[in-house]
């Protein structure tokens, strides 16, 4: 039982981790105006957490410091994406280091909806 705890606290102590790194990301901009759903702030902490397994917290944190510099290049570009309506009519992709930024144009920008990987059955998932 004394295992399944440490297990659990060294889990929950990457997922703090994660999350504080995401918030840091998500603070970086002055004019970072990009609203990024529940979803696909769970996905980041799924790419960090695994990003941090494979190769630590500083490979961890430069994955998400892409893909929040995609965001920004997505906000000033939002058309860059391609439109994806099989998925689910106004979305829109942009892959991203074998990951595919679902999002749907904003007023302002874009709504950042789901960060998945390539391989994934993406259909299916958000529909």
């Amino acid at each position: 039982m004394e295992g399944y705890q440490v297990k659990r606290q060294l889990l929950q102590s990457k997922l703090k981790a994660a999350e504080e790194s995401i918030n840091i990301m998500a603070n970086f901009g002055s004019d970072f105006n990009c609203p990024i759903r529940k979803l696909a702030e769970q996905d980041l902490i799924r790419i960090w957490v695994y990003q941090f397994k494979l190769f630590g917290a500083e490979k961890a944190d430069e994955a998400l410091r892409s893909m929040f510099s995609s965001f920004e290049r997505l906000i000033k570009n939002p058309h860059l994406g391609e439109k994806r309506d099989d998925v689910k009519n106004g979305y829109y992709c942009f892959r991203q280091d074998g990951y595919l930024i679902f999002y749907t144009m904003a007023d302002d920008g874009v709504d950042v909806v789901a960060i998945l990987p390539q391989s994934m059955d993406v259909i299916d998932y958000l529909r």
